[in-house]
């Protein structure tokens, strides 16, 4: 008997022992799709999860998947506490069709809070590595050498158009692939103890304005590490206090590790906005190692919280990114540095811009603010970076920064008292929008 036909077999038989399914009342659904799950050419099987399939709970195909496998996500609302531990999965939402074109499904995960599911969070990763949530990767690659462009069907088991790139219908679906709610203070969306997941293209927010959004720890193994990529996610609306999920403190974005390397979390092109925090960031880092580029940081409320992002002896190299309008009780950016952080293990900013945040005394650490000893080298550096309109002061201030070390910090290229980045284009018009207008200009101007 073939591999597939012994994993549908034995999901069938623990889906009519359990009850979780049943099968004698889904006729109709059995039939759309078949096979379902199908096998395909590269030894990989697709299955179709969720709302009217053969398989309506998620977590019980995530069991049975095997490395290299693709979920897709019928469109709907899932009340699932959902634990991912094998590698390279594709877990997608279904590719629909409307308008002549390709577009992601409406796919929301929200975690329960009673009955028998009731894990404070949406997903949890535990050594799923290579496995990708919400995009797909660019192009599928396997163990035995396989390699192929990723692409997708809409329409998904019937098609109704040529296969289309994934990039293309993530852009025709306002970059959103799946949405993330986390229900309350005590829970959170997205939760990573080990392994080296990417989570690309999602929104991940709070249903009501209390909720933690991802929360990365350092892993039970001490020969592990904790990885996590997210990529093009918005994080939103999000509330954090002192509570606890799984025994471990939470945030807006929380990253718990240690001196030793093995947390290692990357946010690539990520808006952090509209969220805040009691005591304490809307992101705190505590030990481990980030590195955040492209990002913005934007309308964040910490006014009795030391900073809207804070690091305690961790260090974080922040690239090209935009904290905007946030207000903080001492910093923009609160650094302590007073244990595990020296200037080997530094917090680097290059080309960031600083611009309209405001602290609770009105004058110092705009940008940021930081304690540790006096007078020591200094672990923090900037290079290149705009400071404009902190606490009112046009320009770069001498109060925007506020450090013990000698140096305050270390400066690479100069600083600048306007912003240095435009992520959306030059308003050629002066009309304060970017939009065709300046397009035509551009092009207008072409070769001249």
């Amino acid at each position: 008997m073939s591999v597939w036909h012994n994993k549908v077999q034995s999901l069938v038989v623990l889906s009519i022992a359990s009850g979780a399914l049943s099968f004698a009342s889904t006729a109709r659904a059995q039939d759309i799709p078949d096979p379902n799950p199908r096998p395909n050419p590269d030894g990989t099987f697709t299955w179709w999860v969720g709302n009217n399939m053969q398989f309506p709970v998620i977590q019980e195909v995530l069991d049975f998947a095997m490395p290299g496998d693709e979920i897709v996500v019928m469109p709907g609302l899932y009340v699932e506490d959902l634990n991912i531990s094998t590698i390279d999965l594709t877990i997608r939402p279904a590719c629909l069709v409307q308008d002549g074109s390709g577009y992601w499904g409406d796919v929301v995960f929200w975690n329960p809070t009673e009955g028998f599911e009731d894990d404070p969070w949406c997903m949890r990763f535990e050594g799923a590595d290579n496995t990708y949530v919400g995009r797909p990767r660019l192009f599928k690659q396997l163990s035995t050498g396989f390699q192929s462009l990723a692409l997708v069907d809409p329409g998904e088991w019937a098609p109704q158009l040529p296969p289309h790139a994934v990039a293309d219908v993530t852009e025709r679906s306002g970059g959103v692939t799946f949405t993330f709610w986390s229900r309350d203070v005590s829970s959170v969306a997205v939760y990573v103890v080990e392994g080296a997941p990417t989570i690309q293209s999602c929104v991940i927010k709070s249903q009501n304005g209390f909720g933690c959004g991802a929360l990365v720890r350092a892993p039970d193994d001490p020969d592990a590490t904790t990885s996590p990529a997210f990529v093009d996610c918005i994080f939103e609306d999000l509330y954090s206090t002192t509570q606890e999920v799984d025994g471990y403190p939470a945030y807006g974005i929380t990253i718990l590790g240690s001196s030793e390397p093995t947390v290692l979390a990357s946010f690539r092109g990520c808006t952090i906005r509209l969220s805040s925090a009691g005591v304490g960031g809307v992101i705190m880092q505590q030990g481990g190692r980030t590195s955040w580029s492209d990002c913005v940081f934007e309308d964040l409320d910490c006014a009795v919280g030391d900073g809207s992002y804070q690091t305690v002896g961790g260090p974080a190299t922040f690239t090209e990114c935009t904290f905007s309008r946030c207000h903080s009780r001492f910093g923009t950016v609160w650094i302590d540095a007073t244990s595990d952080l020296d200037p080997a293990r530094a917090v680097l900013f290059d080309r960031c811009d600083f611009l309209d945040n405001t602290t609770v005394d009105g004058q110092y650490g705009g940008v940021l603010q930081a304690v540790g000893t006096p007078n020591v080298q200094p672990p923090v550096e900037l290079s290149g970076c705009g400071i404009d309109g902190n606490n009112g002061s046009a320009g770069f201030s001498f109060f925007d920064i506020r450090t013990p070390f000698f140096p305050y910090y270390r400066i690479g290229a100069d600083l600048q008292d306007s912003a240095v980045l435009n992520g959306s284009g030059p308003d050629l018009n002066g009309d304060g929008v970017v939009d065709g207008a300046d397009l035509t200009i551009l092009l207008g101007n072409w070769g001249s």
